[in-house]
């Protein structure tokens, strides 16, 4: 099979995606170090799971084929949506927000990449 090259919309929609989540990434880093009360294993899962659902999209782009199936991101994100609603820390909505920021822009990539 061929590899297949991006569309320039294609393109545009993986490089707003992208943006999208560095501004997520970066609002978690400089804000979640606040948040002592975050499930960390639950935390640790999400995390996990963004990296690799990062690299079958790397992949994807790379090879020109459609990425591989991504982990379950979105059940993740309200899985700890769940037990973060819980807490009463203030940042917690600073957690919720952006987790829920980054799992639309890698489902919005793998989506462009799929077409």
């Amino acid at each position: 099979v061929e590899p297949q090259g991006l569309s320039l919309r294609g393109a545009a929609g993986i490089l707003a995606a992208t943006r999208r989540l560095g501004i997520a990434a970066l609002t978690l880093r400089t804000r979640a170090g606040r948040t002592t009360t975050a499930p960390h294993a639950l935390v640790d899962r999400f995390s996990s799971d963004v990296d690799q659902a990062m690299r079958a999209l790397v992949e994807a782009l790379r090879s020109g084929t459609p990425p591989a199936e991504l982990p379950p991101l979105r059940a993740d994100q309200i899985e700890l949506k769940r037990a973060l609603d819980a807490r009463p820390d203030p940042a917690i909505s600073v957690l919720i927000a952006e987790t829920d920021l980054i799992v639309d822009s890698l489902n919005t990539m793998a989506a462009i990449l799929s077409r």
